[in-house]
């Protein structure tokens, strides 16, 4: 049985969410995973690389927000750079996810189902970062955004409350119940 690209990336989601911090300045002293949240594809009608299998469409550009870092690994013996994943979350104000990769070029309402507009956040902290003892994570306050019957315009549906974890599943899964909008 295959495990589909969603169930993956929950999947390892859970593991990142038990990561403890070693060392709160130095990313690379992190404990950290050499499976990653998702792999990037580039949409053929965009160019865009993005999240494969995701219900919204994440760029590569938010890699930093996912904690994917380049960064240094031992393998075979030898030193190498490769992409790790860590749990240290950081989606910020300012921050605009759409649910198309066809949204990110020419923009065109027809293309767009749902959008969210980041408003406020704080970042995810993995147990023993900052001398916590519990993972710490974060919150994100982000307004709905969906087009108007005439597709002229996004509007703003509601504003919704997560943590920077619950945020990052619904991003793969789609949007809760609670949004009122199809998943």
């Amino acid at each position: 049985m295959t495990v589909s690209k969603q169930q993956r990336s929950i999947d390892i989601l859970s593991r990142c969410l038990n990561l403890e911090a070693d060392d709160e300045k130095d990313v690379t002293r992190q404990h950290r995973l050499d499976e990653l949240l998702c792999d990037f594809v580039t949409c053929k009608s965009s160019g865009l690389d993005h999240a494969d299998g995701w219900h919204f469409c994440i760029p590569a550009s938010f890699r930093a927000a996912l904690d994917i870092k380049w960064t240094r690994r031992k393998v075979n013996g030898k030193q190498t750079m490769k992409w790790t994943q860590g749990s240290w979350f950081h989606f910020e104000e300012g921050d605009t996810i759409y649910d198309s990769p066809k949204a990110y070029g020419k923009w065109d309402l027809n293309d767009v189902q749902v959008c969210v507009d980041i408003r406020r956040a704080s970042p995810a902290k993995p147990a023993g970062a900052a001398n916590r003892e519990a993972r710490y994570a974060g919150t994100v306050i982000f307004d709905v955004l969906t087009p108007n019957d005439e597709r002229t315009q996004l509007v703003k549906r509601q504003q919704m409350v997560m943590s920077q974890d619950e945020f990052i599943r619904m991003l793969i899964v789609g949007p809760p119940a609670g949004m009122g909008l199809k998943a």
